[in-house]
This record gives C-alpha cells, structure tokens and sequence, in this order.
C-alpha cells in the first residue's frame, strides 16, 4: 500500500508553491492528492481549480466553502472547512513526518 499525501490549496499563489512539491511526491512513489478551496472555485477569480485539475497523476478533490459575493465573513468559510475532516477521512493521508 502506497504512502498517501494531501496538500489544501486556496488560492493561485499557494498552488503555484505547492505545485513543485507535489509534483516531488508523487515522482518519489506518493499517491498525491489536492484539497481544492476557497477562491480556486469562484468564476470571479477565473475558476483556477483548472489549473489543479491539468496537473497529471494527482487526485483532486474539491470543496465550496464561499460563494461569490458572499458577505458573511471569514467566520462561515472557516465553520465551512471544519468540513474538510469528512472529506479528508477515505483518503486517509500519511501522518508521519
């Protein structure tokens, strides 16, 4: 059984820094996976889950935690998050350091 990490990705500039690890892992034998949130999933900000989703041999998962225009603060999105256990769960990634 293949060692498993996930990497949680929000925004373009914190995929732009993952991207490379990821793609470290995955060629040292890493079943890699993204957790993909936040502003890659609004159309606003040019729906940049695209970009997680061209990578190859990554598993990519996504979550909606904001909508656009949504003025409820960043109280909601992270009571939203508190989702990403649940969805974390059958993926099961590797907890050792």
């Amino acid at each position: 059984m293949s060692k498993s990490i996930v990497f949680v990705t929000g925004t373009r500039a914190d995929f732009g820094k993952l991207a490379p690890l990821a793609v470290a892992e995955r060629d040292q034998g890493f079943a890699v996976s993204f957790f993909v949130t936040g502003m890659h999933m609004l159309e606003q900000y040019g729906l940049t889950k695209i970009q997680v989703q061209r990578m190859e041999g990554v598993e990519v998962h996504e979550f909606l935690n904001q909508r656009a225009g949504d003025l409820r603060g960043s109280g909601r999105s992270l009571g939203l998050l508190i989702g990403l256990r649940h969805k974390l769960h059958p993926i099961r990634p590797h907890r050792g350091w």
